[in-house]
């Protein structure tokens, strides 16, 4: 009986643990959920409509659009490297990072290689970010694709689909 006793309040312990440890991950699903921006979105020379969904409670999915201070519309996709808390907490800082750098004044490969350095010295070497950075300049209509690891996107014009593959290493 004496035994019994003890495997029930072992139990019972690590219930509570468990129980803990789930409400804290909803909690940081529900911090990273709110970091992202807006599904939809209206910037100066483009409409933006994004589909979330993690693979796991959290994740290193990411993206974001900003208009930069020059009046540049960017937009960027990323993913970080594995699943759980830590890529959560990658993606917040370098979400952070990266509207820190564009309020800055970086632009493009400027701008990965101080974020770079930022993801490089606040994480291990198994831990890394793939980084697409789209900047629309409307007054020019001229555009530039900075890219660190992510999938070539596509462009779409006069009915033609044209792969842009901009071969590079992802971040940190």
């Amino acid at each position: 009986f004496d035994g019994m006793a003890a495997s029930i309040e072992g139990l019972l312990v690590d219930t509570a643990r468990k129980e803990r440890l789930e409400a804290e991950i909803a909690i940081a699903r529900t911090i990273q959920q709110k970091l992202l921006p807006p599904a939809e979105a209206e910037l100066p020379g483009m409409s933006l409509r994004a589909r979330f969904e993690p693979l796991a409670e959290i994740g290193g999915d990411y993206y974001d659009y900003a208009r930069a201070p020059d009046g540049r519309s960017v937009v960027a996709i990323g993913d970080v490297s594995g699943h759980g808390l830590s890529t959560g907490l990658l993606v917040a800082m370098a979400k952070a990072g990266l509207s820190t750098l564009l309020e800055s004044g970086f632009k493009g490969t400027d701008l990965f290689v101080k974020l770079n350095e930022l993801i490089y010295r606040s994480t291990d070497s198994r831990n890394y970010m793939t980084l697409a950075l789209f900047a629309y300049e409307p007054a020019s209509r001229e555009a530039t694709l900075t890219n660190a690891g992510q999938l070539a996107p596509y462009r779409i014009s006069a009915g033609r689909v044209e792969s842009l593959s901009l071969p590079s290493f992802p971040l940190g």
